[in-house]
């Protein structure tokens, strides 16, 4: 019954497809089924800007789903505690389950049961969740590499398990969010009229020394005896996901704990006595070239220390491809001299015995040397990690880790030094930061503990989880 002030006519809206008016009715009843609608329809929960109402079709059809999975189920209570083990298993487990009994699982794609709920013509659902099951039969796993992130929560792609990659595009605003240029998801899209959509989670694929993200995953495909052609890959990945992210997450741990184990990060300190008058030592150290005025902290000065000193090493090199900056050079320690006392401080046995013999040779017999104390920080965070069971990780992933090394970080106020010479740019060049890993970029050293302490904690760094769980699909 229509509602006082309202005509039968104020019921119809323009269908832009058709070229002329159609009830509501015939609007919900046929769009994206027997209308090809357009993108830009007001009326069409398939294009992007109504995305919201997308997200609510999804979630309506997918309570609609599993309610007819357990209805139907020739053994309820199994499947209820199997999807009870997936909701307390991994984050990617609960999606797992979803797509492999509603999309995957039969003898073949004729037999699944999604794809015999459609065959009954699905009469339980309304049209637009039709033209959702319909997309989602063409679910498939794909290794997604992300080339641009766009406006309005749209990120371009290309599947890099197809022979022939295309640029896809994806709208999903959780994805656009996380995405950068270039990094790698495998995951399930599936193809709605107007763009892809991704399906819950993902697994990020991390860089892997030499090797590519195709070769990542077909690595771990055959460690774990899976096919070698397509289209069995992506089914047997898709079966076998869980299997396949604890062998990638073994992956990245047991590189984490090699490069830890691997890497000098060993803070170092040395403590010598003054043999000479305190106004002698510091007129020696202030007369030599490779050292530089520096401030103390407030902790410092209540020990007692009057001044401080970075000492400079033109010979010394980063590891690796690092370069310093142009016109600056590396530190090879901090040096504070007290009243009664000298103490050296640097990250990294060799260049603690590198520290220590400039120091003793350039103050002959003004200092007599007292104690040393050598904290392995790499080594404290390697026994940290979790264990991993090596037969997880294939072989060629194994003992390819670069080692990392770390650069002495002044404290606050240290004076910047400039090339001797002046700068061959014509500018003041500055001493390089803290330099770590094969990229170059900055990292911060963890604080030492101030003193010569021969008890007490260290300082602890803590790793990335570099493989968590990407979670587009649903905002």
């Amino acid at each position: 019954m229509l509602r006082p002030g309202r005509s039968k006519a104020s019921k119809q809206r323009p269908c832009p497809a058709l070229g002329h008016n159609i009830t509501a009715a015939e609007c919900g009843a046929q769009r994206q089924s027997r209308i090809a609608c357009p993108a830009d329809c007001p009326h069409n929960p398939f294009g992007p800007a109504n995305y919201s109402q997308l997200l609510e079709l999804e979630e309506a059809f997918d309570i609609k789903c599993m309610d007819r999975l357990f209805a139907l189920a020739p053994d309820r209570s199994a499947l209820q505690r199997e999807l009870a083990r997936a909701t307390r298993q991994h984050p990617h487990a609960l999606h797992v389950f979803y797509v492999w009994h509603l999309f995957f699982a039969g003898n073949s794609e004729a037999d699944t049961f999604a794809r015999r709920w459609e065959q009954t013509g699905a009469p339980e659902l309304r049209n637009d969740e039709r033209v959702l099951l319909r997309a989602k039969l063409q679910m498939r796993l794909v290794l997604l590499e992300i080339h641009r992130v766009l406006a309005g929560g749209q990120v371009e792609a290309v599947d890099l398990l197809s022979p022939t990659p295309e640029p896809m595009l994806i709208q999903d605003r959780n994805l656009a969010k996380m995405a950068s240029r270039f990094s790698t998801l495998l995951g399930w899209v599936s193809p709605l009229p107007h763009f892809w959509r991704m399906s819950g989670t993902a697994a990020s694929i991390p860089e892997v020394a030499q090797f590519t993200a195709p070769e990542i995953v077909r690595e771990i495909e055959q460690h774990l005896g899976g096919p070698v052609t397509e289209p069995a890959r992506r089914r047997w990945l898709t079966e076998h996901f869980l299997r396949f992210n604890e062998t990638l997450e073994a992956t990245v741990r047991l590189r984490h704990q090699q490069t830890l184990s691997g890497m000098d990060a060993t803070w170092g300190t040395a403590i010598y006595e003054l043999r000479a008058a305190f106004a002698q030592c510091r007129e020696r150290l202030d007369s030599l070239t490779d050292l530089e005025p520096t401030e103390l902290n407030p902790q410092e000065r209540g020990e007692g220390f009057a001044d401080a000193y970075e000492w400079f090493d033109p010979e010394l090199k980063l590891p690796s491809k690092q370069l310093t900056p142009p016109g600056g050079q590396l530190t090879l320690g901090r040096v504070m001299l007290g009243q009664s006392q000298c103490r050296v401080e640097t990250m990294g046995t060799e260049k603690l015995t590198r520290l220590r013999a400039r120091l003793e040779q350039q103050m002959g017999g003004l200092l007599r040397f007292a104690s040393e104390r050598v904290d392995d920080l790499g080594a404290r965070m390697a026994a940290k990690e979790p264990a991993v069971k090596p037969t997880l990780v294939s072989p060629p992933f194994v003992g390819t880790t670069q080692p990392i090394g770390f650069q002495h970080h002044p404290g606050a106020g240290t004076a910047a030094r400039p090339f001797p010479g002046g700068d061959p740019a014509g500018t003041d060049a500055r001493r390089p930061p803290c330099f770590s890993g094969r990229s170059g970029a900055r990292a911060q050293r963890p604080h030492p503990p101030r003193g010569h302490r021969r008890s007490g904690p260290a300082p602890e760094t803590h790793s990335p989880d570099e493989t968590a769980g990407a979670q587009p699909g649903r905002a």
